[in-house]
């Protein structure tokens, strides 16, 4: 009688073991690639600006004002040419 329950329970316990083990330890996504960041301006040695941008791509680029100059963030220390993106809401 004892295995007859037994042996169903050990099998959904391994079973729901694996599930969450599945989960559990599974890797999370990079967020480094996904935030928001102020753009730095090439034209004044890089000095970072009040405008919040986005690493999202979409098709707006990030700019001081409308038409303004295209911010940037930093490649190194000393240069800033990876292209950022208006933040969209």
């Amino acid at each position: 009688m004892n295995t007859k329950v037994l042996r169903p329970a050990l099998s959904i316990s391994a079973i729901a073991f694996a599930v969450f083990a599945a989960f559990a330890f599974s890797s999370v996504p990079e967020k480094g690639k996904l935030i928001d960041v102020y753009g730095h301006n090439p034209l004044e040695d890089c000095d970072v600006t009040t405008v919040e941008c986005s690493t999202i791509q979409n098709p707006n680029v990030c700019r001081v004002s409308s038409g303004g100059q295209q911010l940037f963030n930093m490649s190194s220390p000393t240069e800033c040419n990876v292209e950022l993106y208006r933040k969209i809401n």
